[in-house]
């Protein structure tokens, strides 16, 4: 998701926040998305609007969290969204008694956007947006009707209730034993499985995989108890956790693991979910496809949306398959970063080492290499994905169309700082 910082109180409601300290109503009506590009001297607190607002998001629930500021619910959904757009705004509307609708709190992420397609790929994500009111007495929330997903809340209650449905009710714990491996039913538990009330963390915490450990018998909270696979150490922090701004660190020992490991989304503000090995050569990822039927060969991917995530001390190699879609990496729609990581082909023809499309962007840092004998593209972007290069990375073999190539609005940046685009006429080639 577009990593947006926090959000800021504009001057027009910090007026609104002053006027509720002394009895005025604080209702909060609506959440908007917006593309808009800020000026670099532009201050928060003196936004009025947002500069291309493109979707008005109704509030699912408010909760008051006893430290001076709410929780807004709301789910970003592009159903009946007719053009895609790159999400870079997020503004929180309230009424002023004396203004009418007010923008009272904005925020902005610039180049850590996201991309919201149209509605031809579904995309829904529910966001937590947290403000602050202060010692307001009396916040009110417009709360939509027809909201489009119904909240954990309303679902627990629901099955709690009598008679809910007992003979279409499944367990939901049981719905995602053993499959941390398979991406079509993992993504089938994790919709099953929304209903889940997440912990929100109030510190960083830390999670253990090992070659040794087990998915069914450990907790993953110590190198004593760690769980047997990547997959299942992320499926454990989307399904149970609410980040907020602590990170969650995954400690993935030496070995190696033969699994498809899935970005999955999950519940954050600032924080990420952090994924270490314990270095190059000596945690090894790789993907074996002839486990996954109709699914295309990729090691690390995220086709639903991710969140943040950051890779770091690790090999990756792409599967052992001369396949169309074979990929060491491939992103949808998340920010991910790599550092101090070796990129390995399968070995054979491999399609692309890592893509990214549709919105993501994919980070480069320091200590990275790409390696093939032979394959169509190391680095491709395309559908308005982006590779970001911080810092050089080295290149050993051989591609068919070019080292880096992009189409479609995808772009390969050579220099972070500057945003230098790869010269269209060498297609991307580089270094």
């Amino acid at each position: 998701m577009a990593d947006f910082g926090g959000m800021v109180l504009t001057s027009l409601g910090l007026n609104l926040l002053a006027k509720a300290q002394t009895g005025a109503a604080l209702n909060i009506t609506r959440v908007a998305a917006g593309a808009g590009v800020w000026a670099d001297d532009t201050n928060a607190e003196d936004v009025t609007a947002l500069v291309d607002e493109r979707l008005s998001v109704p509030i699912q629930s408010l909760a008051v969290q006893g430290d001076g500021t709410v929780k807004l619910t709301v789910v970003i959904s592009n159903s009946g969204l007719d053009t895609g757009f790159i999400f870079r705004e997020l503004g929180v509307f309230a009424t002023d008694p004396d203004l009418g609708e007010i923008l009272y709190a904005v925020a902005y992420s610039g180049d850590r956007y996201d991309y919201l397609p149209a509605s031809a790929t579904t995309v829904e994500k529910v966001l937590d947006i947290y403000i602050v009111v202060g010692g307001a007495q009396n916040v009110t929330a417009t709360i939509s009707p027809g909201a489009v997903l119904a909240l954990k809340s309303d679902i627990e209650e629901h099955e709690a209730a009598d008679p809910a449905h007992p003979a279409s009710k499944i367990s939901f714990d049981n719905a995602a034993a053993g499959l941390e491996g398979d991406p079509t039913r993992v993504q089938a538990a994790l919709e099953a499985l929304s209903a889940r009330t997440l912990e929100p963390l109030a510190v960083s915490r830390q999670l253990y995989v090992a070659t040794t450990g087990s998915d069914t018998d450990n907790d993953g909270l110590s190198a004593e108890t760690p769980f047997r696979t990547i997959g299942h150490a992320i499926a454990v922090v989307a399904l149970n956790y609410a980040l907020g701004d602590y990170d969650i660190t995954i400690n993935v020992a030496a070995g190696t693991y033969a699994e498809c490991v899935n970005l999955r989304p999950y519940s954050s503000g600032t924080g990420c979910i952090v994924i270490v090995g314990a270095g190059i050569g000596q945690t090894i990822v790789k993907d074996l496809p002839t486990t996954y039927a109709n699914t295309l060969p990729q090691t690390i991917k995220a086709v639903t949306g991710s969140g943040e995530y950051t890779l770091t001390d690790m090999t990756i190699s792409a599967p052992s398959v001369s396949s169309l879609g074979c990929r060491a990496v491939y992103i949808n729609y998340g920010v991910v970063k790599f550092q101090n990581i070796s990129f390995l082909g399968g070995g054979v023809v491999d399609d692309l080492i890592i893509k990214a499309c549709k919105g993501s962007v994919i980070y480069l840092l320091s200590g990275c290499s790409l390696s093939a004998a032979s394959c169509h593209a190391f680095l491709y972007a395309d559908t308005a994905g982006e590779i970001i290069i911080v810092e050089n990375v080295t290149i050993n073999g051989s591609s068919s169309i070019a080292t880096a190539y992009a189409s479609q609005l995808g772009i390969i940046y050579r220099d972070m700082a500057i945003r230098q685009q790869y010269p269209a006429q060498l297609r991307g080639i580089v270094m």
